[in-house]
Parts: C-alpha cells; structure tokens; sequence
C-alpha cells in the first residue's frame, strides 16, 4: 500500500469520528432541550391543577 494511500485511509478515519461525535454532541443537546421542554410542560399542568 503506497503511503499516500494510508495517509488518505487514516484522514477519512479521524474525519468519520469527528463526524460521529459532532453528531453525538447534537444528539445530547437536542435531547437536554426536549426535556427541558417536558418538565416546563409538566410544570404548567401542575400550576394549572393548583388553581382549579
């Protein structure tokens, strides 16, 4: 294998892991806020009920 070609295979690994964890990253910040958007919703329900 020509050392230009094991330079191509080890760049194309470091960028599909940084890819991988770009991705993971999202991944948790589109969840924190899907939760944080569910206790907000939770909160308005219970509010709600303590007025009736």
């Amino acid at each position: 294998m020509t050392e230009a070609r094991i330079e191509r295979r080890h760049r194309n690994r470091r960028e599909r892991r940084s890819r991988k964890q770009a991705d993971h990253v999202m991944t948790g910040i589109i969840e924190a806020m899907g939760a944080g958007a569910v206790e907000d919703w939770q909160d308005e329900q219970e509010e709600g009920q303590e007025d009736e």
